[in-house]
């Protein structure tokens, strides 16, 4: 609804005024607000603009503050894959869905148990691209 996006949007600036970009409770008030607008039915005009955005700066600042092999840097990189998959930007989502295939491999070698079911879903989406793509 409108009022949720309203209270998080303000959410989300008061924690980067009071946080900083680079915190993590910004980074979550940012992933939270991203995937809220993403995962919107019939979203207003510029609403995955919107979203993209967001996605695009909370990769950005997860690789910056966790690294390329956290687990919040894989969920930030898989969601900005599935919402590119979303608006038929196969190209753009491919190497994404591809980056997040393999980090979620690499965490799996320590952890077989928690991220499981996430690489199957990673694996469906990059398998579902791939014939979407021009030869």
């Amino acid at each position: 609804s409108r009022e949720l996006l309203a209270v998080m949007r303000t959410h989300l600036q008061t924690c980067r005024n009071v946080h900083g970009a680079s915190h993590p409770e910004t980074l979550i008030a940012l992933s939270s607000l991203a995937r809220l607008l993403a995962c919107r039915t019939n979203p207003p005009s510029g609403t995955l603009s919107e979203a993209e955005a967001l996605m695009r700066e909370d990769l950005e600042a997860s690789r910056t503050v966790h690294g390329n092999r956290h687990v919040d840097t894989l969920a930030a990189v898989s969601n900005l894959a599935q919402l590119l998959y979303m608006q038929r930007r196969y190209s753009e989502a491919l190497p994404l869905a591809q980056e997040a295939v393999s980090m979620s491999e690499q965490r799996l070698r320590g952890d077989s148990t928690g991220l499981t079911a996430h690489r199957r879903e990673l694996q469906d989406l990059l398998a579902s691209i791939e014939p979407s793509l021009p030869a």
